[in-house]
């Protein structure tokens, strides 16, 4: 009786665990997620901000002493009245603007409604060296300048100690606490950026990064979660080779 040739056998997907690569892969997977999700966050988060400044920037300016201290201020269009102290200014350091390293001008002011405000007054390209600090623009002994209200979010960090050597002071953060006992006087807690100051530019950035850099952020985090969960796929099985055989099977 003749003999039937014997059919292959139809090729099974199996499980083939690679320890070593599923320690470095599932620890990796939650977090590249959770950093993707941040980011898609921090783009609402940032879209919020900008319709905020965008809707407060529509209103007319208030006087500073209609003003409490304490509220929500961020973006709050303000008029303030007062003499500027252009005796004891600061100047912010490490601020880029097109390209260019400089400073942006904190100018302390006594309102003419009492109490202190600090004034950013804008942004100046710095020297040749850094020892070569720039020329600050005078200001009028009376002023009557419109900005809006913006505070430093979070804790400054300060690297190292800053030693004051005479005026204007440099400094690198905003820390609000240490500019007072340097003036001897307390601030406003918002600072003032103006919108036009003659000599200095007042073109602020509203957002280090726009909402579309974070979305292409979250994109590339994503497709890392993506890559990692496809190799542990691949590595903790036969995939390849069962689909392999099983294409070879197809064509038979």
């Amino acid at each position: 009786m003749p003999s039937h040739p014997q059919r292959p056998r139809k090729p099974r997907f199996q499980w083939r665990l690679n320890g070593k690569l599923l320690l470095f892969c599932l620890p990796l997977l939650p977090v590249t997620l959770g950093l993707g999700f941040w980011q898609l966050q921090r783009a609402d988060q940032k879209r919020d901000l900008i319709a905020l400044y965008d809707s407060r920037r529509q209103a007319s300016p208030l006087p500073m002493a209609a003003v409490a201290p304490g509220s929500d201020h961020l973006y709050v269009r303000v008029l303030l009245e007062g003499v500027p102290d252009t005796q004891h200014q600061f100047l912010l350091d490490n601020r880029m603007r097109g390209g260019r390293p400089g400073f942006e001008v904190l100018t302390p002011v006594a309102l003419a409604s009492g109490g202190w405000v600090l004034v950013n007054r804008g942004w100046l390209a710095a020297g040749a060296t850094r020892a070569q600090l720039p020329d600050i623009p005078p200001a009028p002994a009376q002023v009557r300048w419109v900005g809006y209200l913006y505070r430093v979010p979070g804790k400054p960090l300060v690297l190292g100690r800053e030693e004051p050597a005479g005026w204007p002071q440099v400094v690198q953060q905003i820390d609000q606490a240490q500019l007072e006992r340097r003036l001897n006087h307390p601030l406003f807690p918002d600072v003032v950026r103006l919108e036009s100051s003659p000599g200095l530019d007042t073109g602020w950035t509203m957002v280090n990064l726009t909402p579309e850099q974070h979305l292409g952020y979250a994109v590339q985090w994503f497709a890392l979660a993506a890559a990692l969960a496809i190799l542990t796929f691949i590595s903790n099985s036969n995939i390849v080779e069962w689909l392999r055989r099983t294409g070879a099977s197809a064509r038979e």
